[in-house]
């Protein structure tokens, strides 16, 4: 009977992430780190049987130059000879194809699709990797390694710049699993801001709605003389006043969120946008208020 084969999965995800570059670059390099220690154990896998076929054929090539040597060559003798130095060469050259492609398992591969929808399947090392998204309007990308075939063990990174970042680790080693899974939520999570609320459509929406009552607080106000709200004149420029708060706060809503993407690459020391909004929506918000107080205590004074 086979033995059980247990395969542990783990998942997560973030809402937003907002890093440079270099931060990109630290988290591929943790998923490449994964892999380290795999690497030379899976070299020797795959060049073991080449490197026992290749000795048979130089032991094979040794005895034919000394039958040769004894006997002389024959055409016979010397077609063996001509069949076995090819047969060498074939197993060089196949060890160097196979050491290329184990060594290469550690790399990451890349599926991103560019805003136009365009698709590019690359692989490569962090910084390549990251070089290339940092030069791409990209609505989303996945990050998949190994890009070669060792078995029993894969991380996946989804980004996507609308809904934000996945993370999966896989494997049927769940020691390996565990601390892959730890080491990246922690560099993940590293870069998670506190303003991450922003983007969350109830927030968005108590928000908004909060401050489209301070308008109509200040438009009822302000409302002009002789009007009141049984009479028509009356309910038409209330109906008004509602189409317009509505109307702005769709449009605020898709705004913000079309300005504050769930994945955003700063440069260098650069600030990162969701700071700006906080200030803006902050700078809006104490407007209104001071206005309200404003005309409260003018209609105290005045009174």
């Amino acid at each position: 009977m086979a033995a059980l084969l247990e395969t542990r999965t783990q998942t997560k995800s973030w809402s937003m992430w907002v890093g440079s570059s270099s931060d990109l670059q630290r988290l591929f390099r943790v998923v490449q780190k994964q892999y380290d220690s795999l690497i030379a154990p899976h070299v020797e896998e795959k060049l073991e049987q080449p490197r026992r076929m290749l000795e048979w054929a130089e032991a094979r090539r040794f005895r034919l130059r000394q039958e040769a040597t004894e006997d002389g060559i024959d055409s016979s003798l010397a077609s063996r000879i001509s069949e076995n130095d090819a047969e060498i060469k074939k197993l060089n050259d196949d060890i160097k194809e196979a050491e290329e492609a184990a060594l290469d398992a550690g790399s990451i591969e890349l599926s991103l699709t560019a805003m136009n929808g365009d698709r590019t399947t690359l692989r490569g090392t962090a910084s390549q990797l990251t070089e290339y998204i940092s030069g791409e309007r990209f609505k989303y990308f996945v990050a998949l390694a190994p890009s070669g075939d060792i078995r029993g063990r894969s991380i996946t990174i989804g980004v996507d710049r609308g809904a934000g970042i996945d993370l999966r680790v896989s494997s049927t080693d769940a020691q390996w699993c565990r601390a892959a899974f730890a080491e990246l939520e922690d560099e993940i999570s590293k870069h998670v801001p506190r303003w991450k609320f922003i983007r969350r459509q109830r927030v968005l929406w108590a928000f908004f709605a909060t401050l489209i009552s301070c308008v109509w607080l200040l438009a009822l106000s302000r409302m002009p003389s002789g009007l009141t709200f049984a009479s028509r004149d009356a309910l038409w420029w209330i109906a008004g006043l509602t189409l317009v708060s509505a109307t702005i706060m769709v449009l605020a809503l898709n705004w913000t969120r079309a300005y504050l993407p769930a994945f955003e690459l700063v440069p260098p020391n650069g600030r990162a946008r969701g700071i700006a909004l906080i200030r803006w929506f902050g700078t809006v918000a104490a407007t209104l208020v001071l206005g309200i107080i404003g005309s409260a205590l003018t209609d105290i004074v005045l009174g």
